[in-house]
């Protein structure tokens, strides 16, 4: 404490404490503190004593302050405990982002917190954020705060840097790229030849190939289906006779739960077998660390003895801990399968899936 700019010794003050803002109830034993919803403020009253050198004539002109104290909660409700991981338009990890003299702001910013990974910008985040002074050079502030009753709580800071632009790329422009010539219209006299349209939950057996996959938001839908373009192979959809919650926190708490039950939720419409496919590509999200429990139901439904598996996975945060952690769920669900080091990268990332594809004998032909 200072009055004046003079620091002042312990022994010429003395704070007391009270349960109430007019500072009347002093804090003792037989008037504690009470928590209400895990928190409470304390009231301080600070009083110059006879051994200083300040006086104060009516107590009531003391100084007077408040703080807050609460119970320590679950470090995984806690935003304060929290990870945070800033992405380009690339989905590459970044941490500065280039000078343009107007506001700028990471394409994607991933909150990790307790196995869960929250994006921002998306419906039902638990938590708010604001950046702070993102226009000039230097260090730039994201602060994120829990939403009230979202059940969480805490706040986080996390940064990223804005650095000087390169002045030659502004003062030499990049020649410019060459319009290409248009596609060439279609004969309207000459109309396509009708095709039967495709079930992609059907397993025809036609092919050795089965693309079999389990998707949440629809991000591990769009890998599957473009594998499933590449190998020509069959898609079935895993979906659970119990859909999961629409909502993204209710969603999380059920696969918790299933995880650390290790559950085997049911299967609509599991097929009674799936012998005439030698090589099974596996497609999932991960969930709490791991591949979702249902993955296992599935992979246990057979007798895979001898199987070529191939998972494909995919998080927000790209966590690869995770993925080799999904990857051994895998083998333990599928004991007598041959599992192959699996493909960890984005949906978008197309260029990654086509080149694995094409290393492990994969791709269909050319001119099939």
């Amino acid at each position: 404490m200072s009055i004046g700019g003079v620091t002042l010794k312990p022994s010429e003050y003395e704070i007391r404490y009270y349960t109430n803002a007019e500072c009347t109830r002093e804090m003792n034993k037989d008037n504690p503190v009470r928590l209400s919803n895990g928190r409470a403020a304390v009231y301080v009253k600070i009083i110059p004593t006879v051994k200083g050198n300040y006086t104060l004539p009516n107590e009531r002109d003391a100084v007077k302050g408040s703080y807050t104290v609460w119970t320590k909660g679950d470090k995984t409700k806690d935003f304060s405990n929290a990870k945070v991981t800033f992405y380009d338009a690339h989905n590459k990890k970044i941490t500065k982002i280039n000078y343009t003299g107007k506001p700028v702001k990471p394409e994607k910013m991933v909150v990790m917190l307790g196995g869960v990974d929250f994006e921002s910008d998306t419906a039902n985040t638990p938590y708010t954020y604001e950046i702070v002074n993102n226009i000039n050079k230097g260090k730039e502030s994201v602060i994120i705060k829990a939403k009230a009753d979202s059940g969480y709580t805490g706040t986080k800071t996390a940064s990223f840097r804005i650095v000087s632009r390169n002045i030659k790329a502004l003062l030499f422009k990049q020649k410019p790229e060459e319009p290409t010539e248009p596609e060439k219209p279609e004969d309207p006299t000459k109309p396509e030849k009708p095709t039967e349209p495709e079930d992609p939950e059907k397993l025809t057996g036609q092919s050795k190939i089965l693309v079999v996959y389990f998707s949440w938001s629809n991000n591990t839908k769009r890998m599957a289906e473009f594998i499933q373009s590449q190998t020509e192979g069959d898609l079935y959809e895993i979906v659970p006779v119990t859909p999961y919650p629409t909502e993204y926190t209710p969603t999380t708490e059920v696969a918790r739960e299933e995880r650390d039950k290790n559950a085997r939720p049911a299967i609509k419409d599991l097929p009674e077998s799936i012998a005439e496919y030698d090589r099974i590509l596996t497609s999932y999200p991960i969930w709490w660390h791991t591949a979702p429990m249902i993955i296992g139901t599935f992979l246990e439904a057979y007798d895979l003895g001898g199987v070529d598996i191939y998972p494909f996975t995919q998080s927000a945060s790209m966590d690869v801990g995770q993925f080799q952690q999904s990857m051994q769920f895998v083998r333990e669900c599928a004991p007598g399968a041959v599992v192959h080091e699996g493909l960890f990268a984005r949906p978008a990332d197309t260029g990654a899936i086509t080149a694995y594809l094409t290393e492990n004998g994969l791709i269909k032909e050319t001119g099939r």
